[in-house]
């Protein structure tokens, strides 16, 4: 089983950040789906991205909380999780991305906190004494 990603934010980040992880990474991404989200995709976006997405285990991550993507992120979550196991995290980020892409094989609510664990730790002050 392999945990298929949706990446759904702002545009160009959703994009972006695959091809970041794709030069990062040495093996091909799969089951890594992105949509960038532009000033007229409307809520209505997420039928046609939950009718996309491939059946199983899915972690949608999305970039800002109460955004646009986020609502469309939120939406879709609803309808997949319907049929499927399908888990939310907002505040995505490249750290967060290679984090998830490496555990894929775990399960949509284990990747979730992984992505949690992967972002939190790639946030710091540098110079600070924890650095």
């Amino acid at each position: 089983m392999t945990t298929t990603i949706v990446i759904i934010a702002h545009s160009p980040t959703a994009n972006a950040l695959t091809q970041a992880a794709q030069a990062v990474l040495p093996q091909t991404l799969t089951k890594v789906i992105t949509y960038d989200i532009g000033l007229n995709d409307t809520i209505n976006k997420a039928t046609k991205i939950s009718q996309e997405t491939l059946v199983g285990e899915t972690l949608i991550l999305t970039d800002l909380l109460g955004s646009s993507p986020y609502n469309i992120a939120k939406k879709t979550q609803q309808k997949l999780r319907l049929k499927q196991n399908c888990e939310l995290v907002t505040g995505v980020n490249l750290a967060m991305l290679l984090k998830v892409i490496n555990y894929q094989k775990l399960t949509a609510a284990e990747l979730a906190k992984k992505a949690l664990i992967g972002g939190e730790k790639s946030i710091s002050q540098p110079g600070e004494k924890n650095d």
